[in-house]
């Protein structure tokens, strides 16, 4: 099934691989990670991982979906075949749809409660203390029927873009939704400028302690570098294959990783103003959005506005990824089954929508259960997939390119000279299959 829709013009292919990357590991996750495990030292060391794992990953899926133009399994066997490599490196694609349609499953649980809290700050949420606070989360998270109903509003929302073609569908989106979004940042930092927390959020982001400088810390930023650029599923391999032809692989990804790395930056600056000016610790894990923020913003000037623009600004981001997300698995029912896009698409989001429902009962009414390692059943499910799954996949992924592309052909890829591919494919061939494997490891002893 040779792709023959591509994204039509250079700077819409930019914002496609922007909407892709940057997502909830940006705004749900970085802040929370951050504060987890030393502001400054964590985000210094991301930004090491960022250049040593997440770019060689993200450029190898790029590259092979440019080269074969196709589905990610039959770029995969093409280049194998081509190459005379093994036909069972395919297998390495299905590994990746698994690992994304699963990653999809528990973002769409995450992005439905985000639509309950953006209804919620539109029709006024006002929260005085903590307590309120975890009343109406857990009105939400011990409601399965709840979670259930906004996640499936938010599949709907995925799956309506996903059906259209490539070039109506995932690059208009991305090309409408990513100047929005900065806007929306843009105006959030200056709002958060004149907060009383604004220089303490810098400081905190900006300040490098080494003290805090730990094995764990180094691991989380390891994997949010994977996370955060949405490399490690498979799903850029879809996007390299709607590539236009004369485009620069490696200046793409340039803008991508700042455009990325810019929201980061952007999203800590605000979360933490909001939350030190009102000496709320930042320490509270993954509920910092939906717990301490709506504390912190009910307390200060057009809080319940900010607070609306912010869940809005959350949902866009969570909305542009998931379509990334859905990718691999909506080209591979059109392979398999015949089908058009749009049944394809529907299809995906039956799929997606039934095993949405283990998230969601983990989240409901297992919520305290604890199986093994004293973690909750939700912990686990995501932890395998984000922890195991994506490294693994990523680790594939960048010893298939050592072995079946050769550095001439990825200096001609990456359009850069020979010296240059050189030094790409020594950092793909062991420095970056080093830091996976520790990455791995770890994931499966904590």
């Amino acid at each position: 099934m040779k792709i023959v829709d591509r994204i039509s013009s250079k700077s819409s292919f930019i914002f496609a691989l922007a909407g892709a990357a940057i997502g909830l590991g940006n705004i749900w996750r970085f802040p929370y990670i951050a504060a987890e495990n030393g502001g400054g030292i964590f985000f210094l060391t991301y930004i090491v991982f960022i250049l040593l794992l997440g770019i060689p990953v993200m450029a190898c899926e790029i590259i092979i979906g440019k080269i074969g133009r196709s589905s990610p399994t039959e770029c995969i066997q093409l280049i194998a075949q081509q190459t005379n490599k093994s036909s069972h490196w395919s297998k390495l694609a299905w590994l990746g749809l698994t690992t994304s349609t699963i990653v999809l499953s528990f973002y769409a649980v995450i992005s439905g409660i985000i639509i309950y809290y953006l209804i919620q700050s539109i029709c006024g949420l006002h929260v005085s203390n903590f307590n309120d606070s975890h009343i109406i989360f857990n009105q939400i998270q011990q409601s399965p029927t709840s979670l259930m109903a906004f996640n499936t509003l938010f599949i709907a929302l995925t799956f309506i873009i996903s059906a259209r073609k490539i070039s109506e569908g995932i690059g208009k989106l991305n090309y409408l939704m990513m100047p929005v979004m900065y806007c929306l940042l843009i105006a959030l930092v200056i709002y958060a400028s004149k907060l009383d927390g604004f220089k303490q959020a810098l400081i905190y982001l900006l300040d490098f302690k080494t003290k805090d400088l730990s094995a764990n810390m180094i691991i989380e930023a390891m994997g949010h570098s994977l996370f955060t650029l949405a490399a490690g599923a498979c799903c850029l391999i879809a996007y390299g294959a709607y590539m236009p032809t004369k485009q620069s692989i490696l200046k793409s990804i340039a803008i991508v990783v700042v455009m990325d790395v810019l929201v980061a930056i952007l999203v800590g600056v605000i979360t933490f103003s909001i939350i030190f000016s009102e000496n709320i610790p930042p320490t509270a894990g993954p509920g910092l959005m939906f717990l301490s923020l709506p504390v912190a913003l009910s307390k200060i000037s057009m809080g319940n506005i900010i607070q609306t623009i912010f869940f809005f600004l959350l949902l866009s981001a969570s909305w542009t990824s998931s379509v990334n997300l859905a990718e691999p698995l909506i080209l591979n029912i059109q392979k398999y089954f015949k089908l058009s896009r749009a049944k394809s698409a529907t299809a995906s989001a039956i799929i997606v929508l039934v095993l949405s429902v283990i998230p969601c009962l983990a989240l409901s009414l297992w919520g305290d259960v604890k199986p093994i390692f004293n973690k909750s059943i939700f912990n686990l499910y995501t932890d395998i997939a984000a922890d195991i799954l994506l490294p693994i996949t990523g680790l594939l992924i960048l010893m298939f390119t050592a072995k079946a592309i050769s550095v001439k052909k990825l200096a001609s890829e990456l359009t850069v000279a020979p010296n240059y591919a050189n030094l790409f494919m020594l950092i793909i061939k062991y420095i970056s299959p080093i830091l996976v494997i520790l990455l791995i490891i770890s994931g499966i002893v904590f």
